[in-house]
């Protein structure tokens, strides 16, 4: 399984990893390289086909996010503001 394959790999290389020397990454070393290999290969040609349209996909979701988050800390002091008028 691919899931087993990466967690053995981060068990093996886990000095490195916290060292923060680790290069590459738990795909290419775990033993499902070549099939992770191949399925890359395969977005490459059939998903990702523009480079542009991916950045900018990607810069959006990213944006998003960020305002997301941004957002959660506005609703938590809305609430707890709510909660501290409930509270007296």
């Amino acid at each position: 399984m691919a899931v087993d394959a990466c967690v053995e790999a981060f068990k093996q290389n886990y000095p490195t990893l916290m060292a923060g020397t680790f290069a590459g990454s738990l795909v290419e070393v775990s033993s499902k390289s070549s099939e992770f290999g191949k399925i890359e290969k395969l977005a490459k040609q059939r998903l990702f086909t523009s480079s542009r349209k991916t950045e900018l996909e990607v810069f959006g979701r990213n944006v998003v996010h960020q305002v997301l988050d941004g957002l959660i800390g506005i609703f938590d002091a809305v609430a707890g503001s709510k909660m501290g008028r409930n509270e007296a």
